[in-house]
């Protein structure tokens, strides 16, 4: 610290004069014992430090700065950017080596192959024998090469003899190019399925998108005219604020919903278009002030009912007419009767005979389709049947129909189901509505006596009691259907069908695929199958 000190006081401007000042002590300084004493103590010992003639210099200090950021760059450098690099290098590699891992495992595959074909098959050192047994066959076969390349004509063009040891390897190296080329356009054919499968869901997103968005707006636009009009002046068949009063009774659940009586087009014939209802809106549970369908009634139906059904008494059975519902209690509004299944978007009678429930008697009648030679087929382990269908003079669609006939009151021995197979499938001697008056037919059924078809009802089957989905029901007047399975074995089963005079066609249809029946109908022709354990082409499907 002297230094320092002598630094300050005798006012020196530089390192240098520092320095010389020192040396000039240096000369005229005596070295003795005395003053060359190892003791570290002695203030008038000889002490010079780079360090402490640096600390308060300029230059110390700057590279001491330029040695510290130095440093922080190579750390940053090293600890970084050079480890990073070093896992990205791998990483590359990896991919690569997976990417060809496949032509690798083929070369590979196909060099021990290569491998195991040409090496002796004796295990040493009995692969003596092997090549003392090869070598005559390898002179043979360089004498006859050489003998063919000299036009010789031993063995000359022999396929054996025309491969050499350079052709079966190149073709084995084309054969493995080849595999691993089909490996790699399979991947690529597997990427490209990908993209087209997620295209496909793409678009189908982008479908339902559209399908919500044009619902939206059609929603609006109905809300809007709402709110132009006023209740008192309201058009007719308006259907008013209808979805959003049944978004707002979200913690209603309908039990059972129409599926089929909601069909637009069923009375297309007649010029009218059922309302559209969401299946929020179909239970009558669900408030909808401004919901006034259209009204239709078809007068040739029924002349005997009344127009209007405000002063008949439903849920009820008279004796005549039977008003009683085989679903459940309905409801009546005003002196109208409710559908039990909910609004069907279009009010009146339809092309019923009743107002209220309309019961129908329904025969599934069938039997076990036999081929020539009078054996019963089978589908699937399962024995094939047919039913007997029908097509009404009076309809103009193409579907078939099972045997239905509308009864006023109940029928526990099933008379008019009976009574209506004969008149109509077997050509009995009938007029049109004779088998309408129950009276009529308890005296043509005691008049009939014990017959064939009496003996097959007595085994007939209930397959179903209840209500009927059909796409004429209304919300006024629904189907309701008795259904029973009647089987025939011959020779009932074998005799010839005659249509009657209400009847288009009467036959047949064998049940090993669908046939041309509507759902409704053909969710019976399923449960009859079910019944019998018979093939059923409709397994599987939820026709109701």
């Amino acid at each position: 610290m002297k230094y320092k000190e002598r630094y300050i006081n005798e006012n020196l401007t530089s390192l240098d004069e520092l320095l010389h000042s020192l040396e000039n002590d240096t000369i005229n300084t005596k070295f003795t014992p005395d003053n060359c004493s190892t003791d570290v103590d002695n203030e008038n010992k000889t002490e010079l430090s780079a360090l402490e003639l640096m600390e308060d210099g300029t230059v110390g200090i700057t590279n001491y700065y330029i040695c510290f950021f130095l440093l922080c760059f190579y750390v940053l450098v090293v600890n970084i950017m050079l480890i990073n690099l070093l896992i990205a290098i791998f990483s590359n590699t990896y991919a690569d080596s997976k990417a060809k891992s496949g032509i690798i495992y083929k070369t590979q595959r196909a060099s021990v192959i290569v491998e195991f074909q040409e090496r002796p098959w004796l295990p040493n050192p009995l692969s003596l024998i092997y090549f003392v047994c090869v070598v005559p066959f390898k002179i043979l076969k360089q004498c006859c090469e050489l003998d063919r390349r000299r036009g010789g004509s031993f063995k000359k063009d022999h396929p054996k003899n025309s491969d050499n040891s350079h052709a079966t390897k190149l073709r084995r190296a084309q054969l493995i190019e080849a595999e691993c080329m089909v490996l790699m356009r399979k991947r690529e054919d597997e990427k490209k399925d990908g993209m087209k499968f997620i295209e496909q869901q793409n678009k189908k997103i982008a479908a339902s998108v559209d399908r919500i968005a044009e619902e939206l707006k059609n929603i609006t636009l109905k809300q809007w005219k709402d709110n132009l009009f006023p209740s008192g002046k309201r058009p007719a068949n308006a259907f008013g604020t209808a979805v959003s009063q049944a978004m707002q009774a979200h913690n209603y659940k309908p039990a059972t919903p129409h599926k089929y009586s909601l069909t637009p087009d069923a009375y297309a014939n007649y010029g009218i278009t059922r309302v559209t209802l969401p299946a929020e809106c179909v239970d009558w549970d669900v408030s909808l002030d401004f919901y006034d369908p259209v009204e239709f009634t078809d007068e040739n139906c029924n002349t005997d009912e009344a127009i209007y059904p405000d002063k008949i008494k439903f849920n009820d059975d008279n004796e005549k007419v039977n008003r009683i519902s085989y679903y459940k209690p309905y409801k009546v509004d005003s002196g109208d009767p409710l559908n039990p299944r909910g609004r069907t978007g279009l009010k009146g009678r339809g092309v019923f005979p009743r107002w209220g429930p309309n019961h129908y008697a329904v025969t599934v009648v069938t039997r076990w389709y036999r081929a020539g030679t009078g054996k019963q087929v089978h589908n699937k382990t399962r024995p094939v049947m047919e039913v007997l269908l029908l097509k009404q003079a009076d309809r103009t669609d193409d579907y078939l129909h099972l045997p239905s006939v509308h009864i006023d009151t109940e029928d526990p021995h099933k008379i008019q189901n009976k009574l209506f197979l004969r008149n109509m499938c077997y050509n009995t001697s009938q007029k049109k509505g004779e088998y309408d008056s129950f009276n009529k037919l308890q005296e043509l059924f005691k008049n009939s006596g014990t017959t064939e078809l009496d003996k097959a009802f007595k085994n007939k089957t209930t397959l179903y009691r209840g209500y009927f989905d059909d796409i004429h029901n209304t919300d006024n007047a629904w189907m309701e259907v008795d259904v029973i399975n009647v089987h025939f074995e011959p020779p009932l089963a074998d005799k010839p069908l005659e249509k009657g005079p209400l009847i288009a066609e009467a036959s047949w249809q064998k049940l090993d695929s669908k046939v041309n029946l509507r759902n409704a109908e053909a969710w019976l022709v399923k449960r009859a199958c079910q019944a019998l354990k018979a093939y059923n082409p409709y397994s599987g499907e939820s026709l109701q």
